[in-house]
């Protein structure tokens, strides 16, 4: 199969996973009151209990159908139970999507454990995504968390200061019960969340803005309307809608071409789902011509994108300068590397902020015996960078041996043995493999063209490729489309070094531009001139 046909994968069911069970659940957070038996979102109202001294056993449990697109694709569990002098809060998702013709599920589960006063003790985590799992452990302890993270057989081992500020799932629900929900009330909290973002928490904001009657399958019920504002690597806005006991009845996203929302049900109205909506084709960017970029120099662009264009959107790089941006419009101009004079350059110190692009890290494990091996293979005895960069793009190009759609959200050390997957995997193989010999690295989201895929000519699709540091700058290599020399259809959007910032560097990065961008060619350069 052509590798053009797999350039388009997008990584919008990490962002649902992660945003859904973790930002959705987290702003949701039961405000006020439950019963001391298990409580359901969709039960009647019961007596309250004394949240400083909870009942043993479960004594919240919520069901929600998972919605995208007005499809049931999934469900969501989240419950929170005592052991003893322990609160221990679970929060499950599971999911479908279909991606042209291939299906792919997933789930996400986790389990935070805390005292009865909300301080952090640990957690454990566990993702799966079509051929891909991993495992996160971790304990709080002395000002510090200790994280554990298990995939393919592989143990890494990480720690980073515990932020004061950060709060697990009950001390989120404590802080939220205070005081009775009232309109213009405002929660400024720190959420942790290692799926999500296991270095730091993450900061939210939600306001009460008013009271709404709301539609739960048919079921009228007055809620109170809250905002949140999740601070990822760009801002995310939720919805959610909360009864007045503080039980979560809705949970609504908009995550541009996707609406996803959470719906407060029984559990066996939650497990009843239908067909998976499909996220594929409708991510494409018509250009309406043939374009040729194999055989061009340079290429300008205008690029219009009905959300705010930040600063950090569409980085400069090596290939691509910034000519002008506006709050929704940008000039951009993208220049093939000149490989030639690239070999002819002298190699410099690697900067102290390039360096973070050397280390081992969860998504990009460079320590990984595997992933040296297939690096060293590669390589050989060549040192010089600029060939290594050639040899490794070319090995990463052939080991992945099943081109396909079906694969997760893999790591480097689970492409290492799976040999399977698309223009993600071939991107953080290929970074890891640098890294393991001493080559700075990091992965980029963008679009590029293609003149045919899934159907549709002349478009342009997501994609994810490789940055590697040679001769004092940032180079572009492909190794999904074969190119060590990139042409200039590849537009960058974000970066994403993939240390420990894990999913939501890959999964929101491209949010503000999915669905809302449009491309327009404004010059080009042939080769030669």
């Amino acid at each position: 199969m052509d590798c053009r046909l797999r350039v388009g994968k997008i990584r919008l069911r990490g962002a649902l996973a992660v945003l859904g069970a973790s930002t959705l659940a987290a702003s949701a957070a039961p405000a006020k009151a439950a019963a001391p038996a298990p409580r359901t979102a969709v039960a009647a109202s019961a007596p309250t209990i004394n949240w400083h001294d909870p009942p043993q056993g479960i004594f919240e449990d919520y069901w929600y159908a998972v919605m995208i697109n007005g499809k049931h694709c999934g469900y969501s569990r989240i419950a929170t139970k005592r052991v003893g002098q322990t609160i221990e809060s679970l929060n499950f998702i599971e999911l479908s999507i279909q991606r042209g013709a291939v299906r792919i599920k997933m789930t996400m589960k986790s389990k935070h454990q805390e005292t009865l006063t909300g301080k952090p003790l640990g957690f454990e985590a566990e993702q799966k995504m079509s051929l891909v799992s991993l495992k996160m452990k971790g304990v709080v302890r002395d000002g510090r968390v200790y994280i554990t993270t298990t995939q393919q057989g592989q143990t890494t081992k990480s720690d980073y200061a515990w932020d004061p500020r950060g709060k697990m799932a009950w001390a989120t629900a404590l802080a939220m019960r205070d005081e009775p929900l009232k309109i213009g009330k405002t929660f400024d909290l720190w959420v942790y969340d290692a799926l999500a973002q296991p270095a730091k928490p993450i900061r939210t904001k939600t306001r009460v803005l008013g009271k709404k009657t709301i539609d739960l399958f048919g079921r009228q019920v007055e809620a109170f309307e809250t905002k949140t504002t999740t601070q990822l690597v760009v801002p995310v806005t939720s919805v959610s809608y909360v009864d007045e006991t503080g039980a979560a009845l809705k949970m609504t996203m908009d995550l541009g071409i996707i609406e996803a929302e959470l719906i407060a049900c029984s559990e066996e109205a939650a497990r009843r789902r239908g067909t998976p909506p499909e996220l594929f084709v409708q991510t494409f960017v018509e250009l309406g011509r043939a374009l040729g970029a194999e055989d061009l120099r340079r290429i300008r662009y205008r690029l219009r994108v009905s959300d705010k264009i930040n600063d950090d959107m569409f980085p400069a790089t090596g290939m691509q300068k910034v000519i002008r941006r506006t709050d929704q419009e940008v000039i951009l101009e993208v220049t093939r590397i000149d490989w030639p004079k690239l070999g002819e350059a002298k190699t410099v110190p690697v900067p102290d902020d390039v360096r973070a692009c050397l280390k081992a890290s969860t998504f990009l494990n460079a320590k990984d015996p595997v992933i040296i091996k297939l690096a060293r293979k590669a390589v050989g005895k060549e040192t010089n960078p600029v060939k290594m960069a050639g040899l490794l793009r070319q090995y990463a190009t052939e080991f992945v041996r099943t081109k396909d759609l079906s694969v997760g959200l893999a790591t480097a050390g689970e492409v290492a043995r799976s040999r399977q997957g698309d223009c993600t995997e071939h991107a953080v193989l290929l970074a890891a493999m640098s890294r393991a010999v001493g080559i700075p690295a990091r992965c980029v989201g963008g679009m590029v063209f293609v003149s045919h895929m899934a159907g549709r000519d002349n478009v342009f699709g997501f994609h994810m490729w490789t940055q590697v540091w040679i001769a004092g700058q940032w180079v572009d290599v492909d190794a999904a489309l074969h190119q060590t020399d990139c042409d200039p259809s590849h537009i960058a959007m974000t970066l994403m070094p993939l240390n420990e910032e894990g999913m939501t560097d890959i999964a929101v990065g491209l949010l503000p531009f999915i669905g809302k961008t449009r491309i327009e060619i404004l010059e080009t350069d042939k080769k030669g001139e």
